[in-house]
């Protein structure tokens, strides 16, 4: 996980209903009209066809159906309500472009699936990442530094190294943020230890798995490199 689009793709993409696999193509495409550079396509791509890597020893999802349009209903019912949730509502931050807008809907729309609790942790976990990855694309990094503080909390309870993938995205962002560099290696530092952690646990253990643990070493590698380049800049 050598830079923020590497952890991403670390990220395991599981099983999930086609209305939010549709929805995340939506705000995608929305994304890469806001931003208006061609360079940003590959981060659309991304979104929407994240590579599947074969971890496959956790829960796996059962398909539910969800009513989009039951959903959009309780999205504007509940518009005006006060709410702690790091989605953004600020539609107006761009006033002159209508994809904004929707793109902002789309996710407050994401955000009451999550609320529905019709989703699983790990299907919520990804949401949180997805979207971050494209806020962050925007240039809203204090907001993706929420949301993955959150997808990790999803992705934590099953002690999932997606969890730790989270994790250390977020300390690509803090490290982007203003006073924020020290926590962004806190951040990585206790990634690396999680990982490393997972690492040794399944070294030989019935849950063991040479392909997992080289990439899983591979992994280590990367973050080792990346922290030490960023420390290097940091004194």
């Amino acid at each position: 996980m050598k830079n923020f689009r590497d952890a991403y793709i670390f990220i395991e993409r599981i099983e999930q209903p086609p209305v939010i696999n549709t929805l995340l193509e939506e705000i995608a495409c929305f994304y890469h009209n806001i931003t208006n550079d061609d360079i940003y396509e590959e981060d659309v791509q991304l979104v929407v066809d994240k590579p599947n890597l074969d971890f496959s020893e956790f829960t796996r999802f059962q398909s539910h159906e969800i009513d989009l349009d039951v959903l959009k209903n309780q999205h504007d019912k509940n518009k005006n309500t006060p709410s702690s949730d790091p989605f953004p509502n600020g539609i107006d931050e761009f006033p002159e472009s209508q994809d904004a807008v929707k793109f902002w809907k789309l996710i407050n729309i994401l955000q009451s699936m999550i609320q529905s609790s019709r989703l699983t942790l790990n299907q919520e976990g990804q949401i949180y990442v997805d979207c971050a990855y494209m806020i962050s694309g925007m240039g809203k990094n204090n907001r993706a530094v929420i949301l993955l503080q959150d997808a990790h909390a999803k992705y934590a309870y099953f002690q999932h190294h997606n969890a730790i993938a989270a994790s250390w995205m977020r300390g690509y962002l803090l490290w982007r943020i203003p006073a924020q560099k020290h926590e962004a290696i806190v951040e990585w530092d206790k990634s690396m230890a999680a990982l490393k952690n997972i690492y040794l646990l399944r070294n030989g253990g019935i849950r063991f798995d040479k392909t997992k643990l080289e990439q899983y070493a591979e992994a280590l590698k990367k973050m080792n490199e990346s922290l030490l380049e960023h420390l290097e800049n940091f004194y």
